[in-house]
């Protein structure tokens, strides 16, 4: 049995440190960091997915492993969203936030024509606090393959069935 709780609050303690550190962060430039202070991106990502599937039995391509994967990656999106969220209720938005897909009521999902399908987030109620408060941080996920990350930690670097 996959913890969806464990990630929801680890993802959690994860947005909120990677925001500060955006805030304490050495910039070698002005323009890095004023791009940085305007939009507030964070990315999250992923390491070990293909080993989980490996650890829990999955065949890599089966269905089972394909419908963790979205609910992992559902879980992760929440929880960062809703992590910012809390961020701009306490420090207002990003300063680029307006006109942004998310102020105007569409998160990623949206965007791709999809609806979240575990049932296990009440995205609804998030989107509402995030219509009253905003978000912290203009990006919160960018998966990707990190080749020499994973052989550090002695993971599969791949994370999508």
């Amino acid at each position: 049995e996959y913890d969806f709780q464990g990630l929801y609050k680890v993802t959690k303690v994860a947005t909120k440190n990677l925001n500060r550190v955006i805030d304490r962060n050495y910039y070698p430039v002005a323009e890095a960091r004023r791009s940085n202070m305007r939009h507030r991106p964070i990315g999250l990502g992923v390491q070990g997915l293909a080993d989980a599937f490996l650890m829990m039995l999955l065949p890599f391509e089966s269905d089972a492993a394909r419908k963790l994967n979205e609910d992992i990656f559902e879980t992760i999106y929440f929880a960062a969203c809703e992590a910012s969220c809390e961020l701009a209720a306490r420090d207002g938005p990003y300063e680029t936030y307006q006109g942004s897909p998310a102020s105007q009521g569409r998160l990623q999902f949206d965007l791709w024509g999809r609806v979240p399908k575990s049932g296990r987030w009440d995205w609804a109620g998030l989107k509402a606090r995030i219509a009253q408060h905003g978000l912290r941080n203009s990006l919160l996920v960018a998966p990707m393959p990190t080749a020499s990350t994973a052989q550090i930690l002695g993971n599969n670097e791949s994370f999508e069935p």
